[in-house]
Protein backbone atom coordinates (compact mmCIF):
# COMPACT_ATOMS: atom_id res chain seq x y z
CA UNK A 1 0.00 0.00 0.00
CA UNK A 2 0.99 3.54 -0.50
CA UNK A 3 0.49 6.16 2.22
CA UNK A 4 0.62 9.61 1.28
CA UNK A 5 1.03 12.22 4.53
CA UNK A 6 0.19 16.08 4.34
CA UNK A 7 2.36 17.41 6.32
CA UNK A 8 1.16 21.29 5.71
CA UNK A 9 -0.22 22.68 9.37
CA UNK A 10 -0.30 26.13 8.10
CA UNK A 11 -3.61 28.05 8.99
CA UNK A 12 -6.27 28.64 7.30
CA UNK A 13 -5.88 25.23 5.79
CA UNK A 14 -4.94 24.75 2.34
CA UNK A 15 -6.12 21.59 0.35
CA UNK A 16 -3.48 19.25 -0.62
CA UNK A 17 -4.07 19.22 -3.95
CA UNK A 18 -1.02 17.86 -5.06
CA UNK A 19 -1.68 14.77 -3.38
CA UNK A 20 -5.06 14.44 -4.36
CA UNK A 21 -3.62 14.21 -7.90
CA UNK A 22 -1.39 11.84 -7.06
CA UNK A 23 -3.84 9.58 -5.01
CA UNK A 24 -5.92 9.50 -8.23
CA UNK A 25 -2.44 8.70 -10.73
CA UNK A 26 -2.16 5.79 -7.77
CA UNK A 27 -6.03 4.83 -8.29
CA UNK A 28 -5.41 4.55 -11.79
CA UNK A 29 -2.23 2.20 -12.28
CA UNK A 30 -4.21 0.05 -9.56
CA UNK A 31 -1.83 1.08 -6.61
CA UNK A 32 -3.64 0.59 -2.63
CA UNK A 33 -3.46 3.84 -1.45
CA UNK A 34 -4.76 5.93 1.21
CA UNK A 35 -3.85 10.13 2.56
CA UNK A 36 -3.11 11.08 5.96
CA UNK A 37 -4.06 14.60 6.53
CA UNK A 38 -2.17 15.79 9.49
CA UNK A 39 -3.10 19.46 8.66
CA UNK A 40 -5.99 19.85 11.67
CA UNK A 41 -4.34 17.14 14.04
CA UNK A 42 -4.07 18.55 17.18
CA UNK A 43 -1.08 15.98 18.01
CA UNK A 44 0.28 14.66 14.58
CA UNK A 45 2.90 12.25 16.47
CA UNK A 46 0.28 10.18 18.02
CA UNK A 47 -2.31 10.32 15.03
CA UNK A 48 0.69 8.90 12.68
CA UNK A 49 1.17 6.23 15.30
CA UNK A 50 -2.34 5.09 15.23
CA UNK A 51 -2.96 5.30 11.65
CA UNK A 52 0.48 2.95 11.38
CA UNK A 53 -0.53 0.68 14.04
CA UNK A 54 -3.18 -1.29 11.80
CA UNK A 55 -1.63 -0.58 8.12
CA UNK A 56 1.77 -2.00 6.71
CA UNK A 57 2.25 0.61 4.13
CA UNK A 58 5.40 -0.38 1.46
CA UNK A 59 5.90 3.06 0.55
CA UNK A 60 5.25 6.57 2.21
CA UNK A 61 5.48 9.69 0.99
CA UNK A 62 5.56 13.41 2.59
CA UNK A 63 4.38 16.47 0.98
CA UNK A 64 6.21 19.93 1.80
CA UNK A 65 4.10 22.33 0.46
CA UNK A 66 6.74 25.21 1.57
CA UNK A 67 9.99 25.47 3.32
CA UNK A 68 9.26 28.30 5.82
CA UNK A 69 6.30 30.75 6.66
CA UNK A 70 7.03 33.32 3.76
CA UNK A 71 6.31 35.84 6.52
CA UNK A 72 9.29 38.05 7.39
CA UNK A 73 9.18 39.27 11.02
CA UNK A 74 9.24 35.11 11.65
CA UNK A 75 10.86 33.79 9.53
CA UNK A 76 9.84 29.87 10.68
CA UNK A 77 11.26 26.98 9.07
CA UNK A 78 8.87 24.07 8.20
CA UNK A 79 12.21 21.20 7.82
CA UNK A 80 12.83 21.00 11.82
CA UNK A 81 8.93 19.97 11.81
CA UNK A 82 8.86 18.02 8.62
CA UNK A 83 12.05 15.73 10.73
CA UNK A 84 9.93 15.69 13.74
CA UNK A 85 6.92 13.53 11.10
CA UNK A 86 10.05 11.42 9.74
CA UNK A 87 11.30 10.76 13.55
CA UNK A 88 7.67 9.46 13.99
CA UNK A 89 6.55 7.63 10.65
CA UNK A 90 10.17 5.98 11.59
CA UNK A 91 9.42 4.53 14.73
CA UNK A 92 6.35 2.71 13.38
CA UNK A 93 7.70 1.60 10.41
CA UNK A 94 10.25 0.44 8.07
CA UNK A 95 9.10 1.69 4.91
CA UNK A 96 10.95 3.57 2.94
CA UNK A 97 10.28 7.41 2.78
CA UNK A 98 9.57 9.25 -0.55
CA UNK A 99 10.05 13.35 -0.06
CA UNK A 100 7.94 15.84 -2.45
CA UNK A 101 6.11 18.89 -2.88
CA UNK A 102 6.93 22.49 -4.07
CA UNK A 103 8.74 23.40 -1.44
CA UNK A 104 10.99 19.81 -1.96
CA UNK A 105 11.54 20.48 -5.35
CA UNK A 106 12.98 24.06 -4.76
CA UNK A 107 15.57 22.65 -2.98
CA UNK A 108 16.14 18.78 -3.37
CA UNK A 109 19.43 18.12 -3.03
CA UNK A 110 19.84 20.17 0.30
CA UNK A 111 16.91 18.84 1.82
CA UNK A 112 18.17 15.27 1.08
CA UNK A 113 21.18 15.84 2.71
CA UNK A 114 19.44 17.38 5.47
CA UNK A 115 17.02 14.65 6.45
CA UNK A 116 17.10 10.75 6.82
CA UNK A 117 15.03 9.48 4.16
CA UNK A 118 15.84 7.08 1.25
CA UNK A 119 14.04 9.16 -1.84
CA UNK A 120 12.46 12.61 -3.37
CA UNK A 121 10.97 13.40 -5.97
CA UNK A 122 11.27 17.20 -7.68
CA UNK A 123 8.71 18.08 -10.08
CA UNK A 124 5.57 16.62 -11.21
CA UNK A 125 4.75 13.53 -9.39
CA UNK A 126 2.09 11.42 -10.43
CA UNK A 127 3.41 9.39 -12.99
CA UNK A 128 6.81 9.35 -11.20
CA UNK A 129 5.87 8.01 -7.66
CA UNK A 130 3.79 5.16 -9.65
CA UNK A 131 6.78 4.10 -11.28
CA UNK A 132 8.68 4.45 -8.43
CA UNK A 133 6.36 2.30 -6.36
CA UNK A 134 6.21 -0.41 -8.94
CA UNK A 135 10.44 -0.30 -9.43
CA UNK A 136 10.44 -0.96 -5.28
CA UNK A 137 8.02 -4.13 -5.87
CA UNK A 138 10.24 -5.33 -8.77
CA UNK A 139 13.61 -4.46 -10.44
CA UNK A 140 14.43 -1.33 -8.68
CA UNK A 141 15.81 0.25 -11.67
CA UNK A 142 15.74 3.47 -9.51
CA UNK A 143 17.36 5.36 -12.78
CA UNK A 144 14.14 4.56 -15.13
CA UNK A 145 12.03 6.88 -12.02
CA UNK A 146 11.80 10.40 -13.69
CA UNK A 147 12.51 13.38 -10.57
CA UNK A 148 14.05 10.74 -8.55
CA UNK A 149 16.54 11.23 -6.34
CA UNK A 150 18.55 8.55 -3.82
CA UNK A 151 20.97 6.89 -2.43
CA UNK A 152 23.36 4.47 -3.66
CA UNK A 153 26.73 3.52 -2.43
CA UNK A 154 26.49 6.62 -0.09
CA UNK A 155 26.38 8.65 -3.34
CA UNK A 156 22.97 10.86 -3.58
CA UNK A 157 21.97 10.57 -7.35
CA UNK A 158 19.34 11.95 -9.49
CA UNK A 159 16.86 11.89 -12.50
CA UNK A 160 15.66 15.33 -14.30
CA UNK A 161 12.33 15.89 -13.46
CA UNK A 162 9.41 14.64 -16.36
CA UNK A 163 10.01 17.06 -19.03
CA UNK A 164 6.13 17.98 -20.84
CA UNK A 165 8.09 16.99 -24.23
CA UNK A 166 8.72 13.60 -22.87
CA UNK A 167 11.24 11.77 -20.91
CA UNK A 168 15.06 12.56 -22.09
CA UNK A 169 17.92 11.93 -19.60
CA UNK A 170 21.03 10.59 -18.07
CA UNK A 171 21.09 9.54 -14.87
CA UNK A 172 24.23 11.06 -13.03
CA UNK A 173 25.80 11.66 -9.68
CA UNK A 174 24.02 14.94 -8.03
CA UNK A 175 27.65 16.08 -7.99
CA UNK A 176 28.18 16.30 -11.24
CA UNK A 177 24.25 17.78 -11.91
CA UNK A 178 25.30 21.30 -12.97
CA UNK A 179 28.45 20.20 -15.44
CA UNK A 180 26.53 17.21 -17.12
CA UNK A 181 24.70 18.81 -20.00
CA UNK A 182 25.01 15.16 -22.00
CA UNK A 183 20.91 13.27 -22.48
CA UNK A 184 20.26 9.90 -23.64
CA UNK A 185 16.80 9.03 -24.58
CA UNK A 186 14.73 7.11 -22.43
CA UNK A 187 11.73 5.72 -23.15
CA UNK A 188 11.28 3.11 -20.94
CA UNK A 189 10.09 5.27 -18.62
CA UNK A 190 7.74 6.13 -20.62
CA UNK A 191 6.25 2.41 -22.28
CA UNK A 192 6.48 2.13 -18.28
CA UNK A 193 3.84 4.78 -17.33
CA UNK A 194 -0.08 4.33 -17.54
CA UNK A 195 -1.17 8.05 -16.59
CA UNK A 196 -0.79 11.06 -19.57
CA UNK A 197 0.34 13.56 -17.80
CA UNK A 198 -1.29 16.94 -17.83
CA UNK A 199 0.01 20.53 -18.55
CA UNK A 200 0.07 22.96 -15.67
CA UNK A 201 -2.32 25.89 -16.30
CA UNK A 202 -0.73 29.26 -17.18
CA UNK A 203 -3.52 31.09 -16.09
CA UNK A 204 -2.99 30.57 -12.62
CA UNK A 205 -0.01 32.45 -11.01
CA UNK A 206 -0.13 32.75 -7.18
CA UNK A 207 3.05 33.90 -5.36
CA UNK A 208 3.03 33.84 -2.12
CA UNK A 209 -0.21 35.79 -0.31
CA UNK A 210 0.17 37.70 -3.09
CA UNK A 211 -3.09 36.79 -5.47
CA UNK A 212 -3.51 38.10 -8.91
CA UNK A 213 -6.77 38.33 -10.23
CA UNK A 214 -6.45 39.67 -14.11
CA UNK A 215 -4.01 41.72 -15.30
CA UNK A 216 -4.02 44.89 -13.58
CA UNK A 217 -5.94 43.86 -10.34
CA UNK A 218 -4.34 42.08 -7.51
CA UNK A 219 -5.35 41.25 -4.18
CA UNK A 220 -2.82 41.60 -1.28
CA UNK A 221 -3.60 39.45 2.08
CA UNK A 222 -2.10 40.36 5.62
CA UNK A 223 -0.60 37.99 8.13
CA UNK A 224 -3.29 36.91 10.43
CA UNK A 225 -5.49 34.08 10.92
CA UNK A 226 -8.68 36.21 10.08
CA UNK A 227 -7.05 37.01 6.38
CA UNK A 228 -7.34 40.67 5.51
CA UNK A 229 -7.40 41.62 2.21
CA UNK A 230 -7.31 44.75 -0.19
CA UNK A 231 -7.35 45.44 -4.17
CA UNK A 232 -3.97 46.84 -5.37
CA UNK A 233 -2.66 47.61 -8.69
CA UNK A 234 0.80 45.93 -9.92
CA UNK A 235 2.28 49.60 -9.71
CA UNK A 236 0.97 49.93 -6.32
CA UNK A 237 2.68 47.23 -4.50
CA UNK A 238 5.99 48.15 -2.68
CA UNK A 239 8.66 45.67 -2.99
CA UNK A 240 9.06 45.89 1.28
CA UNK A 241 5.84 44.43 1.38
CA UNK A 242 5.41 40.76 1.97
CA UNK A 243 2.37 38.96 2.03
CA UNK A 244 1.74 35.96 3.96
CA UNK A 245 -1.54 34.41 3.43
CA UNK A 246 -4.15 34.80 0.74
CA UNK A 247 -7.88 34.02 0.13
CA UNK A 248 -10.67 35.12 -1.86
CA UNK A 249 -13.40 36.60 -0.08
Amino acid sequence: MLLLINTNRMLPPIAPIGLDYIYHAAQQASLPVEILDLCLADHPAQTIAAWLQSRRPRLIGLTLRNVDDCFWPSGKSFLPDLAETIAAVRRHSDAPIVLGGVGFSIFPREIMEYLPVEFGIHGDGELSLVELYKQLTGARQYEKVPGLLWRQGGQLFRNPPYPPSGPAWTTHPISAAAASSASKPNAAALAAASIVPTPWPKAISPVCGLLRMSRTKWKICWPSRSTSCISATPNSISPVITPWRCAMN
